[in-house]
């Protein structure tokens, strides 16, 4: 499965993460399955996990936070 792929950057990541903030951008499919790794859900929970398309997580100590953007709202330069 993905998850055994994934987990070795999942721990790369991490480290990083250790010493300074990280921002992963990646595929839908992808950032559920790093997500499902950081909560230590079971891999066919990862399979059920939200993929939204207008919103991204923060993961910190153990935790995931949904952050919604505002898709279609025009931003002014």
């Amino acid at each position: 499965m993905a998850a055994q792929r994934a987990q070795p950057t999942l721990q790369d990541i991490a480290a990083l993460a250790a010493e300074r903030p990280v921002a992963v951008f990646a595929h839908g499919g992808i950032g559920r399955v790093l997500r499902g790794l950081f909560l230590r859900v079971p891999d066919a929970e990862i399979l059920t996990m939200d993929q939204p398309q207008d919103a991204f997580y923060r993961l910190h100590r153990g935790a995931a936070a949904r952050i919604g953007t505002s898709i279609g709202t025009r931003v002014e330069a």
